[in-house]
C-alpha cells in the first residue's frame, strides 16, 4: 500500500509534468501558427520596390506602371560615349535587336550593323520617312511623316525590314492638326506625335490608333510660352514612351488605362537636336544632329 503523502507527490508531479507538457505544446503551436502566418505573409504580400512603394494605396488596375508621380518620375539620362559620328542629317532611329534602321534624310532609310555601323542596305521612298519603330509583334518598321504645316497631310507607313519596301501607306490627315513625325507601338496601341516647323506656337498632340491603325483619340497635347515641341522619334522602355522633340529634350511618357499620356518629365539634351532615339535592353541609342549616335542610360 503506497501512503497517502506520497501518492500526493507523485499525482503532483504527473500533474506538473502535463501541465510543462502543454504548456510547451502550447508554446510550439504558437510559435508554429506564428511561423505559418509569417510564411503565408510573405507569400501572398509581393515584396514591394522604391518604385512601386506609392501605389500600395490606389488601384493597380486603373493604371500601367510606373505611375506619374514622384518616385516615378524622369530624371533624365547619362550619356556616356558617342558611338559614330559625323552625322550631316539624321531623322529616326530604332532596332530590331539585330541591326540598327536609320533614316537619315526624309526620303530614305538604311539598315545597318547594330555594332559596327556598316551601312548593310539602303532604299529611296516617295513618301517621307520621319521617325522609325521596329514593330515587333508583326516584325516590321513603322515610320510616319507629313507636311509639317498646320493643316498638313500626316500619313503612316509599313515598311519591310528585310528589304526595306513600302508595305503600305495609311492616311491619317482627317485625324491630325499637323504633320507628324513620332510613332511608337505600345501593346495593341500605335501613338504618333506631330510636328509642325513653320507653326512653333502652336500646340503639338499625340494620337491613338488600334493595332489596324483605326483611330482613337487625341491622349496629350503641349505648348509652352517659348513655342511647342515638334515630336521627331520615340522608343518604349518598361512601358514607358521616351520622346525627343526638335528642341533638344527627351521626354518620357506614362500610359494611362484608358490610353491617355501623362508627362513624366523630360531631359535637356543640351539643345543638340535629339532628333532619333531607340533602346536596346535599357541601353539607349540617341541620335544627335551635329553630335552623332550618342550611348546614353537612365538616371
Amino acid at each position: 500500500m503506497i501512503p497517502s503523502s506520497l501518492t500526493f507527490c507523485l499525482t503532483f508531479d504527473i500533474m506538473t509534468r502535463r501541465k510543462n507538457l502543454f504548456l510547451k505544446f502550447i508554446n510550439r503551436t504558437t510559435l508554429g501558427v506564428s511561423l505559418v502566418l509569417l510564411i503565408t505573409s510573405f507569400t501572398l504580400i509581393p515584396f514591394v520596390t522604391p518604385e512601386k512603394e506609392h501605389l500600395q494605396q490606389i488601384h493597380l488596375s486603373d493604371f500601367e506602371f510606373p505611375l506619374p508621380g514622384e518616385k516615378a518620375r524622369f530624371n533624365g539620362f547619362v550619356e556616356t560615349e558617342t558611338l559614330f559620328t559625323p552625322v550631316p542629317i539624321n531623322q529616326g532611329i530604332t532596332n530590331d535587336g539585330r541591326f540598327l534602321y536609320v533614316s537619315p534624310d526624309h526620303h530614305t532609310i538604311e539598315k545597318r550593323d547594330i555594332r559596327t555601323f556598316a551601312l548593310l542596305e539602303s532604299a529611296t521612298h516617295k513618301d517621307k520617312i520621319g521617325g522609325l519603330y521596329y514593330d515587333a509583334k508583326r516584325d516590321e518598321i513603322l515610320t510616319c511623316s507629313g507636311q509639317y504645316i498646320t493643316g498638313g497631310k500626316a500619313f503612316i507607313s509599313r515598311i519591310n525590314k528585310n528589304n526595306l519596301s513600302q508595305i503600305e501607306h495609311i492616311d491619317i490627315s482627317a485625324y491630325t492638326h499637323h504633320g507628324v513625325n513620332a510613332i511608337v507601338r505600345t501593346g495593341n496601341n500605335i501613338y504618333v506625335g506631330e510636328t509642325a516647323v513653320g507653326h512653333d506656337s502652336l500646340k503639338k498632340s499625340w494620337y491613338r490608333f488600334d493595332q489596324d491603325f483605326n483611330f482613337k483619340g487625341t491622349v496629350y497635347s503641349h505648348t509652352t510660352e517659348k513655342g511647342s515641341y515638334d515630336w521627331q522619334d520615340a522608343t518604349v522602355y518598361k512601358g514607358i514612351i521616351y520622346a525627343a522633340d526638335h528642341n533638344g529634350f527627351v521626354h518620357a511618357f506614362s500610359i494611362l488605362k484608358d490610353g491617355q499620356l501623362v508627362s513624366l518629365g523630360s531631359h535637356d539634351s543640351q539643345r543638340k537636336y535629339t532628333e532619333g532615339i531607340t533602346q536596346k535592353k535599357g541601353v539607349f541609342t540617341i541620335w544627335k544632329r551635329k553630335t552623332g549616335i550618342v550611348s546614353a542610360r537612365l538616371k
